[in-house]
């Protein structure tokens, strides 16, 4: 009976660093798939920012210019069909001409509508948002 439980011990012993290997390499192995995962998803999460940023650059630079059209037919007393001819939604509220409304204007976001008033915060005209904001911010 000794010499097969020595035969054991020797065929148990075989298998043992078989299965140590075996077993070093799935962890090793693990390990290099995560490293890969997480590797990757860094260079895509960097990628979309990178995207996002872009998009509200854009969008922040229509808006100014938008901003900035709006502003000069105020400034330059245009009629309010050219200012519409850029601005579709914008309607005066008031009978009195631009040129004889006091300077400055504010500019003021109500709900979906951009409140244009003059220095006795009386409402001169209005507008809504969809025509300053550009497409791509109001869908973020």
């Amino acid at each position: 009976m000794s010499a097969k439980s020595v035969a054991q011990n020797t065929l148990s012993s075989s298998k043992t660093p078989k299965r140590r290997a075996l077993l070093i390499i799935i962890i090793l192995l693990s390990a290099v798939g995560l490293y890969t995962y997480l590797y990757y998803s860094n260079i895509e999460e960097g990628s979309s920012n990178n995207n996002l940023y872009r998009i509200l650059y854009e969008a922040t630079n229509t808006l100014n210019q938008n901003i900035d059209k709006l502003k000069r037919g105020h400034d330059y007393n245009e009629s309010e069909t050219s200012i519409r001819s850029l601005l579709p939604s914008y309607q005066r509220t008031t009978a009195v001409p631009l040129r004889k409304v006091p300077k400055p204007l504010t500019y003021t976001l109500a709900a979906q509508q951009i409140l244009i008033r003059d220095k006795a915060k009386e409402s001169i005209a209005k507008l809504e948002v969809q025509d300053i904001l550009p497409l791509s911010l109001i869908h973020i």
